[in-house]
């Protein structure tokens, strides 16, 4: 049996590590390397512990380690390190936009992308999978709801689906009044009810703009329009999603709420393993409720399907103000509810034109990032 030979981008993150800890648990994936951008401690540890053969981070960080692994340094070189001709796939949990050039390299080397950073479909979606289209490359899916769509479509073809319905739990404030939102702190926003996540994405999560997020992202995966897709509250996070194919049949997948199904699946594709997640026991699950999103409470989830019709360059601004912003709330430079003005602003003001070169989206993230920064500074 060949070994699936593994890189790990961003292994020191909540993904990054479920990744790390299910491959050595998995007989047939091999950690091969590991990339940490801005933490020694953690990189020196995966070098101790599992020797692989290839590490990356900053320039600070490849310095401070001691190993004997083949390092990289900075961007150019983690473009590098997932270039190599022994590297079968690349797992990217690098959080954010910064993710791009890594993932661009790695499809210009022809390697398969498991891909849980949703902000590379979202800010350069088309442009990511006409060159996967190109260069043979699979991309697949690790945010649990493109997942739980990505197995429902295994043996299905795209061209029968009717609609997807992604779902989502809801986030910490689902039921808190609208009128509380301005006084929401940091510590309440990063208090997600069901899943363990790094901080952006708990303050996506809080926003409801990760659902947003993640019907642009399903657009880009799956091929499909706006109209195809619907969003719906699933407070309990067991349905993590569904497909309704052309007769009317939907099929969901279900399970805990818990990465690590959908990460294995991503190491393992298309093959299953045994997971050591718990069952569900069907005789407890007494009910299962589904609600529309109050988009009036979480107006960031209406900028996102304006983003979402219109395509291009807006969904990229649409990805790098909200960035900036959530990055300004963590820092306790805005309000909560701040979150929302800022990006409205900036999608308001920007020009759509094609999303169709490096160019084009590089030059729309940048003018984005500079409007929100200001608007955050003048708050």
């Amino acid at each position: 049996m060949s070994l699936k030979k593994v890189v790990v981008l961003g292994a020191s993150g909540t993904v990054g590590t479920i990744a790390i800890n299910t491959i050595e648990r998995l007989a047939d994936v091999e950690l091969i390397g590991a990339t940490v951008w801005n933490n020694a401690e953690s990189l020196q540890h995966i070098s101790n512990k599992y020797r692989p053969k290839y590490l990356g981070g900053s320039a600070d960080t490849i310095a401070e380690i001691n190993t004997t692994s083949q390092t990289f340094s900075g961007i150019c070189g983690i473009e590098t390190l997932v270039q190599q001709d022994d590297v079968d796939l690349v797992f990217c949990a690098i959080s954010g936009f910064a993710a791009l050039p890594i993932v661009l390299s790695a499809i210009e080397a022809k390697k398969d992308i498991a891909i849980a950073s949703k902000e590379v479909l979202v800010a350069a979606g088309e442009l990511v999978m006409r060159k996967a289209t190109e260069n043979g490359c699979n991309i697949i899916p690790v945010d649990s709801e493109h997942s739980a769509i990505f197995q429902c479509l295994q043996n299905n073809s795209y061209n029968s689906i009717n609609k997807i319905i992604l779902t989502g739990s809801g986030g910490p404030f689902l039921n808190l009044p609208a009128n509380k939102f301005a006084n929401i702190t940091v510590e309440q926003a990063l208090k997600h009810p069901k899943w363990q996540m790094g901080p952006k994405i708990s303050i996506d999560s809080a926003t409801l703009m990760n659902k947003g997020l993640e019907l642009i992202e399903a657009q880009w995966l799956f091929g499909l329009e706006h109209d195809k897709m619907q969003l719906l509250i699933q407070p309990e996070a067991i349905i993590h999603s569904m497909v309704e194919f052309n007769d009317r049949a939907v099929m969901a997948l279900m399970s805990a709420p818990d990465m690590t199904q959908p990460v294995q699946y991503a190491l393992t594709y298309p093959n299953r393993q045994p997971s050591n997640i718990e069952s569900l026991d069907f005789s407890k699950l007494t009910q299962l409720n589904f609600q529309q999103p109050n988009k009036e409470k979480f107006p960031c989830l209406k900028l996102a399907e304006i983003a979402l019709k219109e395509k291009g360059t807006l969904q990229t601004v649409l990805n790098g103000a909200n960035e900036v912003a959530v990055n300004k709330f963590l820092k306790g430079k805005i309000q909560f509810t701040d979150i929302y003005r800022i990006i409205a602003e900036v999608v308001q003001k920007h020009d759509n034109s094609p999303a169709d070169s490096i160019e084009a989206i590089l030059e729309a993230d940048n003018w984005a990032r500079h409007y929100s920064y200001q608007l955050a500074v003048n708050s």
